[in-house]
């Protein structure tokens, strides 16, 4: 049996070539790459030689053969175009005819550059320390460009970089600047020769791919010539650099002496206001500033010419002050006089302080006869020893009744520099004598004095759709003259609303409806007006509230019970007051719609009332109007929530309307004033409204023992004080009190102190008895205190009709 030799067949897998790298060179520059042969694993092959082919576009291929051992095969100096990689032979596979790889050397565009001067000369001469503009124009590249400037000073070999400079060498700019043209200044101390250098940084790629740009035959080297400084300073100490018009011509090179002669004057007058300045020259011959340039500021600096044109360090202002001017003022007018005499001012304008000023005057008399100019008339200033103010003196002026026209001529004014006013027009004023007018209103209402004209009467209080007549007279004051009325909700007034007239006669009148206040003021046709100090004011009330003070009211069951009948004198009633304040010294009288003003003197205090203002008609139709509430004191008297002693009732104010006041209580019979009663319209002008006494009680049937308490107390021993009454009526019963004998009376037995409509003597007890008998059994004290009160006045109606 015949036996087999095995045999072990190795594949190789296909090689792959890889080339680094695909890159750019320079314009006119050749490159090198590196042929790597990969074997199947991706690994390089290193086992045997190979051979390939490296073709580039049409050209004939290059034979490259690689011994064994190298996997990279290295290839310099190559032309930019494309490149393939063929016929590979690897002593394994043959790859005859197959590009194993292809790539690409890429060439960078050509640029060229330009060094001048600006102006495109080569070479020039600076004064020392002067910048030197070098001038830079690249053609093509991609940019940016790094640009280096090279110097060579005389006597030297070598070229530097320059660096005598604190700005950056070498600098950098964009393409766009550099195609342009693009200056570069540095300053320059010795002479030397200079050049650059540049080099185009392509995109930004960084310094290892930048190429050289050339430098364009005959523009490489620029020569510098360097002329020394000369020092320029002004002569020590500068002379005076301020003077007067009238002083001009100036001689600056006295005034100024620069150390350098024959040098030039650099003359600068500074405009005002933003205009352009001018500048002008003047040489060592005529250093002047003359009269025909005039009054202003003016720069000065000075030069040498030439290259170097030294100029002096420092710069100097002079200042030429206009000649003197004035006017006076007011100026040709009419003055307005009143108690005060008017001011009459010189104004002037130039150099201060102003030397001296002479003033004459003259004035012309109502009768016409003329008080001529007297000399040397009105003067002040170094000669008389005297300070003029500056830049507005008051002249002396003073006034007489005769006096009709006062003129004024300015004679003489002359500046700090000596220098007078220059020749012109007389400078004058002619100021004419006027009154002040003044305004005097009067006032019309048939409300008040039947209509008659009141020029006193300040506020009028007036129904809705009535109005004022307003008659408006000027006085002292001339024709036609404006009348302006001020308007407005409040005084004093502030932002008003104003209007004018304009009256050809002495008065006028005016008719007003609208609720506020009115100023009325005028001016006359020359203008003169006292302006606030002669406004006239005057109020207009439409249905104002009204304000008064209540007095004289006793609540019967409050009075203190020992007083009871009793004489009591007048300061007990009106100051101290008969009634107990029980409610309120318990703690058991509601006070929460009170202010802090009004609880301050809570230890008065009685109980609540109800106030009204009530109008009657032809048919004896009663109208509530107006209802508050308020607090009753001990003493009669009546408080305001807010703690004021006025109150105030809505709409109740207009003069002329009168009203009935009623006071309502809770657990007493309501009274009413005897005849009705006019308001006040103010806060500070209440009307004083007063019980007490019968004659001011109301009653239908003139028997008011009926419907109210007489007597509850005598004052001094005589006179009956009446009060209201307490009232079982009042509590919502009906006919008389409910007999004690009868078991439903227990529903008055109230149990625990509280402030009960039954409590009618303010004790914050509701004092009935049980059962009883006999009517004897009650009495003024102890347990039956509030059913004696209401049986005490059972027989006592109210005949003042109530509304809800």
């Amino acid at each position: 049996m015949d036996e087999s030799t095995p045999v072990i067949l190795e594949i190789e897998g296909r090689h792959n070539i890889d080339v680094e790298p695909e890159t750019w060179v320079c314009y006119d520059s050749l490159a090198t790459v590196h042929v790597k042969l990969m074997d199947g694993h991706g690994a390089p092959y290193v086992s045997g030689a190979w051979s390939y082919e490296l073709c580039r576009e049409d050209y004939n291929p290059i034979d490259r053969d690689v011994e064994a051992g190298r996997a990279v095969d290295t290839v310099t100096r190559l032309q930019p175009g494309n490149y393939a990689v063929k016929n590979l032979t690897d002593g394994v596979c043959d790859y005859k005819d197959q590009e194993m790889a292809v790539f690409t050397i890429s060439e960078r565009t050509k640029a060229t550059a330009q060094m001048s001067l600006p102006n495109g000369k080569r070479d020039t001469t600076l004064c020392a320390q002067a910048d030197l503009p070098i001038y830079v124009k690249i053609a093509g590249g991609t940019g940016p460009f790094e640009v280096t400037i090279w110097q060579k000073k005389t006597g030297e070999a070598n070229w530097s970089v320059f660096n005598e400079w604190i700005n950056v060498n070498p600098f950098y700019i964009e393409a766009a600047e550099a195609h342009a043209g693009y200056v570069y200044n540095i300053p320059v101390v010795n002479p030397a020769r200079f050049m650059v250098t540049v080099r185009d940084l392509n995109g930004g790629d960084g310094i290892d791919g930048a190429c050289e740009v050339f430098i364009d035959s005959g523009t490489e080297i620029i020569d510098v010539n360097i002329v020394p400084k000369s020092n320029v300073n002004w002569g020590m100490p500068v002379g005076r650099t301020d003077y007067g018009e009238c002083e001009l011509p100036i001689n600056l090179n006295t005034i100024l002496n620069p150390s350098v002669a024959n040098g030039i004057y650099h003359i600068t007058k500074l405009q005002p206001g933003g205009s352009e300045d001018i500048t002008f020259d003047r040489n060592w011959n005529s250093p002047f500033i003359l009269q025909t340039d005039g009054p202003g500021r003016y720069q000065v600096t000075y030069s040498t010419g030439g290259i170097c044109d030294e100029v002096t360090n420092s710069k100097i202002i002079f200042v030429i002050d206009s000649l003197p001017k004035a006017h006076f003022i007011p100026k040709d007018t009419i003055i307005c006089t009143g108690n005060m005499p008017p001011r009459v001012y010189v104004e002037m304008r130039g150099a201060e302080p102003m030397d001296y000023i002479r003033v004459e005057s003259s004035r012309l008399r109502r009768d016409g006869t003329v008080e001529p100019f007297t000399r040397p008339g009105w003067e002040a200033g170094t000669p008389v020893g005297t300070t003029i103010s500056y830049p507005r003196q008051e002249v002396p002026f003073y006034i007489v009744n005769t006096d009709s026209i006062v003129r004024y001529v300015l004679k003489e004014l002359k500046d700090r520099h000596g220098c007078a006013m220059a020749a012109g027009p007389e400078i004058s004023t002619s100021l004419t004598i006027a009154q002040l007018p003044r305004v005097t209103v009067e006032g019309s209402n048939q409300a008040y004095d039947n209509g008659f004209w009141n020029s006193v009467l300040q506020e009028y209080s007036i129904a809705t759709g009535d109005s004022v007549r307003f008659r408006i007279r000027m006085t002292s004051g001339t024709a036609p003259w404006t009348l302006t009325v001020t308007y407005g909700n409040s005084y004093p007034i502030m932002d008003g609303e104003v209007t004018t007239y304009t009256v050809y006669a002495k008065d006028t009148i005016l008719i007003e409806k609208r609720d506020g206040h009115y100023l009325f003021n005028c001016e006359d046709a020359h203008g003169c007006s006292l302006n606030n100090l002669g406004t006239t004011h005057r109020q207009i009330s439409i249905e104002p509230d009204g304000y008064f003070k209540l007095e004289g009211v006793l609540l019967g069951g409050a009075v203190d019970p020992t007083l009871r009948g009793q004489s009591v004198n007048g300061s007990q009633l009106m100051l101290t007051g008969v009634m107990k304040s029980d409610l309120m010294t318990y703690g058991l009288l509601p006070t929460t719609d009170l202010e802090p003003m009004a609880l301050a003197k809570s230890a008065d205090f009685i109980d609540w009332i109800y106030v009204e203002a009530r109008t009657q008609d032809v048919l004896g139709k009663w109208t509530v109007v107006a209802r508050d509430s308020c607090i009753l004191l001990k003493n009669g008297k009546a408080l305001g929530r807010d703690g004021s002693n006025v109150l105030k009732l809505p709409k109740t104010g207009t003069h002329g309307k009168t009203f009935y006041i009623a006071v309502l209580h809770r657990n007493h019979l309501p009274v009413m004033t005897a005849n009705p009663i006019q308001l006040g319209a103010s806060p500070t002008a209440p009307q004083t409204v007063t019980f007490w006494y019968k004659e001011n009680f109301w009653t239908r049937d003139n028997d008011l023992e009926k419907h109210a308490w007489k007597g509850i107390v005598l004052l001094n021993g005589g006179i009956d004080i009446w009060a209201m009454a307490p009232a079982y009526l009042n509590i919502n019963q009906k006919a008389l009190l409910v007999s004690m004998s009868n078991p439903n009376a227990s529903f008055f037995n109230a149990g625990a102190p509280g402030y009960s409509i039954f409590d009618v003597n303010f004790d914050g007890i509701v004092d009935f008895p049980g059962y009883i008998s006999d009517w004897s059994q009650i009495n003024s004290y102890g347990s039956s205190e509030d059913a004696w009160l209401l049986l005490l006045n059972r027989d006592k109606f109210s005949e003042i009709e109530l509304e809800p």
